[in-house]
This record gives structure tokens, C-alpha cells and sequence, in this order.
């Protein structure tokens, strides 16, 4: 501001250009604009008469613009046009009916007013040339209204901005571009046009070029990187109207909204557009499926739980009961198994981590010193030292030979323990059942903790996401729904929850306490979940996914202004996961740097085992395909890997 200051000590009169130096639109370029109007509209009855005009409306708005412009060179030399003459083509274009025509063009006005706010760097500019007296002015080179544009800076809180003289070209059919305005300026306004006039603004041809030809001293306003291209056509519906809000963060005025440090950031512009999304799905299935109350389960959980109450009053669906209810695997396996499958015992005992016997039959709440004999028939002599993956069939078939003992222990603890299970059902009849994902089994596990079977009708699972693998549990019966893996995003969604996906959301979605491990019963009948006491490894991987989550927080405070223009139905698309997509295939450096390090959990019901998210390499080793090929295979994050093998 110092340079500001020294050139504003030599000038009488200082103007402005307005957008994009003292206003910028929260989307990615100026003509997304119409890509928000397009998904507005389809949420009316037009949409039904006028489906194949709307669905180009964007492409079409745009032509509308550039034939008035033709239009107007039959009667001025620089085409200048107005808002409603731009309206008036595109009703001529298409032959539309004028309650149509007069909807998108205030509907266009109401989203233009939504998305346009303060520039900082603008409004320090502004205030010091008004602390100093100068004369201000603001030129345009814009079709809307200028006194629209006036009472708009000035609720954009640039105070006095209505008594200084405006100029928008649309209306004196001149522009800046020719220098014809800024003569009309100074010829009515009593302003020579020399150094004494100060012009600011980002159009190097416009502001500054012309401007300095013309004599007067100038300012680039460079706190702006506006590219001004459409979006490709889309592929599915409201694409590019998420597109063009979430395009936006990569955008230098967006820093203005988003919060310091590195892993905030990463919460703000890559896990905030998703969780937004997820907040806005849970939101709408709970109005679409009339649920009266939603369990959040532990731990990942938590977050979900915390946008849902910060945003549901504003949805209008405040009456929506919420509950945290601290669950696991673990202690589902200790109640809720009714019926015996291999394929529960697989996932019990098979993961990336080498894991004892002792450890495998504690899962399912038995003690394997009192199966060494089938532990043995099966080659498993000592129940301490870890089986690798490939040999843990061993102990899988050593524990399908204690099945009924595994359903005789659940029966027992299923009794013991029903009434922390049942509390849960109270409140509603249909309960939402919210968790991560990913195959249904923790919800299966609840449903089978319950004394009636027929109790998991009750329960509707509402999923981030699901993998193939969750048919398992659907074709038991248990109803799921998920908001990334369906439509169009479903295969390249559910490929990046196997590339360091889940590991990813698993981190970014972690609650601030340890896992559920056990549930607890006094001598007065209370239960109470029992957790485990965090390692300093997994209080460091939780301080930092708070980081992260304080990020996601400020996006969705940033962005809940939408539900007071767009219906739920409209916003809840999983086209909100595309920064979560680059994230795992193509991260950048920055993202890496913060991310790399971070560990998972691979144990059922504990946290202290913990595997890196990418295998370090390093050393001759990096140049060893057979080594390279091991660590690949052994990392989480997949995409995070190749970067880093790619680096010197």
C-alpha cells in the first residue's frame, strides 16, 4: 500500500473499474454465470416446456450476447448492449415466451448479486483514495444496470459509492477498450485527462493501455486471474455448475475464504466440496425417506454429525434427530453374529499387516489358547508370531471350526448388551444409519444385535461411499444407499477407494478419541462403550485430521448460501467428489508433502498398528523394479507413490 499511497499523493481524481478489481464473482469465470441459472431453471416448470432450450441454455445465453452486439453496430460504432437487450435476442433467438425470459433475466440478476463480493485488495485501495479526498469515479465496460452496479458496491460495504459518478458502456454505447468512455468521463465530469487521473483495473488492453495513451497515469489491478472460457459441454446434468463453484478455490480471490496452513487448506479444497456434498445428500435422503433421526456412527461419524446440525435448521429440517453412537467391527462381532460365513472370517483374519493367531480369535471374542489343537491341524504352532497374508487361510480355517463357540459367546453378549443397541431405535420408526462406507458390515452387525430381525427394515444406511464387495450384506437384507459410488461416478469412484481413497477419507474423517473396543456393563446395568487409549501416533494423525477438518468446516460455512437459492435435490450430486479425484490420482507436491507421512490402521478394533500411506523408497532400491514393484503394492496412496518415484 505504500506505492499506493506515493501514486495516489500526485493525483486529483482516482476511477475504478469495477469487476474484478473491486468485485469478483465466487465462481471460476464470469461466464459460469449462466451454468447457474441453467441448473436454477431446471428446478421450475419451464424446465418441463422448454426442456432442449434449457439444456443448452449456457451456450445459447452466450450467443444471445454476441448477436445483440451485432445488432447494435447497425446503430453505434462499438456494439454496446444492455442486459434487456441481450434478453430481448436471445426471446427473438428462440422464440420464447416473455414470463420465460423475464424469470432467467432476474434470475441471472439474483445469482450475479449472490456470487459478486468485496475485493480486499479493491476495498483498501477505495477507502485510502476516500481517507485522502480525491474525486472517485467507476468505469465499465459492462451491460448491467449502473445503478444496480452503484447500490451494489455500496451493500458490498464500499461506503459512499453511490454519490461518485458511474459509468457502464452499455448504457452511453461507448467503451474503455476505444478510450471513447473515458473521454465521455472527463468531458462531464470536468476531468483532464492527464496524470492527475488515476485509473485502475485489471485489462491490460482496456484499463491500462488505452488509459496511458490517453495520458493518464494507471494501476494494474493484479489481485484478479480471471480467464473468461466456457466449460466443455457435460457429461451429466449440474456438472458444470459444481464445476464452476469449486473452480473458483483455485482461483486467487478465493484465498480471501480460505483458512492458513497447509492441511486446513486441503480440509477447504478438497475434503470441504465432498463433505459439503455428503452434508447435502444426507440431508435430502432424510427428507425424500421421511427420517425423523439419524445415528451417526463412530468415529468417522463425528464430523459427518457436525455439518449435519450446522446446516439442517437452514434446509428447513431442523426437527431431524441426531445421535453419535460409538460402535466398531470389533464390537459388532462380539454381538452381532447370528450366522456363520468364511467370508466374515476372511476379513476378520486376512489384511495387509501380518497378524497372530492370539489377535484373529480375539476378534471374534475367543482366546486361542484354547485352540492350539486346531490351530496346529491347520500349521499353525505358535499363536503369538505373526501369519502372513498369504498363509492367514490357516487361522481362517481354524477359527471356522470354532464357529459354534463364536455363536454361542455372541448369544450370550447379544443378551447382555441388547439394551445399548435398542435405546438407539427409539425415536423414530425409520432411522438413518450414517457411517463411511464401505461394505455394510458394522450396520449389519447392529441390525444383528437387535432381539427382532425384522428390526433392520428400520435402518436405511447412508453411505459415503460403497465398494462392490457391499453386495454381500445387500443380498442379507440390509438396505444401503451411498452418495459417490452411483451414476456416472461409481467406477472411477470406487477405483480411487482402492488407490489410498478410504485411507484418505478414513484420515480426514477421524473423530478425537479412540476406537470403540469393548462395551461395559455395571452392577446397575449401565452401558457404556469402552475405548481404547490412543497411541502418541494416533493422537498426532488425530491433531492433525482436526487440521483438516477445520478447513471443511470453513467451506461449508463459505458455501451454505446456496441452499437459500437451490433446492436439496439439485445440490446433492456427487459431482461435489472431483477435487477428492485429483487428490488421489495427480496430487500436487504441497498436498503430498502434508499427506504422505501420514498412517493406517490396519487391525480390526485397534489403532496402534499403524502402515505408512506410501511405502518409503529410497536409496538403489528406487531403481529396483522388483522393489519398486513391493512398495507400490504395499502403498495406500497409489497416485502419491508415483509422484514421489518420479521425483530426482
Amino acid at each position: 500500500m505504500r506505492v499506493w499511497s506515493e501514486l495516489t499523493d500526485h493525483v486529483q481524481v482516482v476511477t475504478f473499474d469495477i469487476f474484478d478489481t473491486l468485485l469478483h464473482r465466487k465462481i471460476r469465470a464470469p461466464v459460469d454465470l449462466f451454468e447457474l441459472v441453467r441448473l436454477k431453471v431446471f428446478e421450475t416448470d419451464f424446465a418441463l416446456r422448454h426442456h432442449d432450450f434449457l439444456h443448452g441454455y449456457a451456450g445459447f445465453r452466450r450467443a444471445a450476447e454476441q448477436d445483440a452486439r451485432k445488432a447494435q453496430l447497425q446503430h453505434s460504432e462499438e456494439g454496446e448492449i444492455c442486459l434487456d437487450e441481450i434478453f430481448e435476442q436471445l426471446r427473438s433467438d428462440h422464440a420464447l415466451p416473455g414470463p420465460l425470459v423475464d424469470y432467467l433475466k432476474a434470475t441471472e440478476l439474483e445469482l450475479e448479486d449472490t456470487v459478486l463480493f468485496a475485493s480486499p485488495d479493491g476495498m483498501r485501495r477505495y477507502n485510502a483514495a476516500r481517507g485522502k479526498g480525491l474525486q472517485i469515479g467507476f468505469i465499465s465496460d459492462m451491460y448491467l444496470p449502473g445503478d444496480w452496479l452503484s447500490q451494489k458496491l455500496e451493500r458490498e460495504g464500499f461506503e459512499g459509492a453511490a454519490q461518485w459518478p458511474l459509468y457502464v458502456s452499455g448504457e452511453h454505447r461507448v467503451t474503455k477498450r476505444s478510450g471513447a468512455l473515458y473521454h465521455k468521463v472527463g468531458t462531464e465530469q470536468g476531468w483532464p485527462l492527464n496524470e492527475r487521473w488515476l485509473h485502475v483495473g485489471d485489462n491490460r488492453a482496456a484499463d491500462i493501455d488505452r488509459a496511458e495513451a490517453l495520458g493518464l497515469r494507471t494501476t494494474y489491478a493484479d489481485w484478479a486471474d480471471v480467464i473468461n472460457r466456457p466449460l466443455p459441454e457435460e457429461a451429466e446434468f449440474g456438472a458444470n455448475a459444481i464445476t464452476a463453484i469449486t473452480g473458483f478455490i483455485d482461483k486467487r480471490p478465493s484465498m480471501t475464504f480460505q483458512p492458513e496452513g497447509m492441511l486446513e487448506r486441503i480440509g477447504y479444497r478438497v475434503f470441504g466440496p465432498l463433505m459439503f456434498g455428503f452434508t447435502l445428500w444426507l440431508l435430502h435422503q432424510s427428507q425424500q425417506q421421511d427420517l425423523k433421526k439419524l445415528l451417526f456412527i463412530a468415529r468417522d461419524g463425528k464430523l459427518a454429525m457436525r455439518l449435519f446440525n450446522r446446516l439442517k435448521a437452514r434446509a428447513g429440517l431442523a426437527d431431524i434427530g441426531t445421535e453419535y453412537f460409538y460402535m466398531s467391527r470389533k464390537v459388532g462381532y462380539l454381538t452381532g453374529m447370528r450366522e456363520w460365513d468364511s467370508e466374515q472370517t476372511r476379513r476378520i483374519t486376512i489384511g495387509r499387516r501380518a497378524k497372530s493367531a492370539r489377535r484373529s480369535f480375539d476378534a471374534v471374542g475367543l482366546d486361542a489358547e484354547a485352540y492350539r489343537e486346531e490351530l496346529s491341524r491347520f500349521g499353525v504352532e505358535d499363536i503369538d508370531i505373526p501369519v502372513a497374508p498369504e498363509e492367514a487361510w490357516r487361522v481362517m480355517k481354524a477359527i471356522d471350526t470354532a464357529f459354534a463357540d463364536v455363536l454361542r459367546r455372541n448369544a450370550e453378549a447379544r443378551a447382555a448388551l441388547q439394551p445399548y443397541y435398542l435405546q438407539a431405535m427409539e425415536g423414530a420408526d425409520r432411522i438413518g444409519f450414517v457411517d463411511i462406507g464401505w461394505v455394510g458390515n458394522i450396520q449389519r452387525l447392529f441390525a444383528n444385535s437387535l432381539p427382532d430381525a425384522n428390526a433392520r427394515d428400520r435402518l436405511v444406511g447412508l453411505y459415503l461411499g460403497q465398494l462392490p464387495s457391499s453386495s454381500f450384506n445387500e443380498a442379507r437384507g440390509i438396505r444401503m444407499h451411498s452418495f459417490l459410488t452411483q451414476g456416472a461416478y461409481k467406477q472411477p469412484v470406487q477405483k480411487a477407494l482402492h488407490q489410498g481413497g478410504i485411507e484418505l477419507l478414513e484420515f480426514a474423517m477421524t473423530a478425537d478419541h479412540g476406537t470403540t473396543i469393548d462395551l461395559s456393563r455395571d452392577a446397575e446395568g449401565h452401558i457404556a462403550p469402552v475405548l481404547e487409549t490412543p497411541s502418541a501416533e494416533e493422537t498426532d494423525y488425530a491433531r492433525k485430521a482436526v487440521r483438516v477438518q477445520d478447513g471443511m468446516e470453513y467451506f461449508l460455512d463459505e458455501h451454505a448460501y446456496l441452499l437459500d437459492h437451490f433446492k436439496l435435490e439439485t445440490l446433492a450430486t456427487p459431482h461435489w467428489a472431483l477435487p477428492l479425484l485429483k487428490l488421489v490420482d495427480d496430487p500436487t507436491p504441497e498436498q503430498i508433502g502434508a499427506l504422505a507421512d501420514l498412517t493406517h490402521s490396519d487391525a480390526l478394533g485397534s489403532n496402534a498398528e499403524r502402515l505408512p500411506l506410501v511405502s518409503p523408497l529410497s536409496g538403489w532400491k528406487r531403481y529396483s523394479p522388483s522393489h519398486r514393484r513391493k512398495a507400490r503394492r504395499s502403498s495406500y496412496w497409489k497416485g502419491a507413490f508415483d509422484q514421489l518415484l518420479r521425483r530426482p
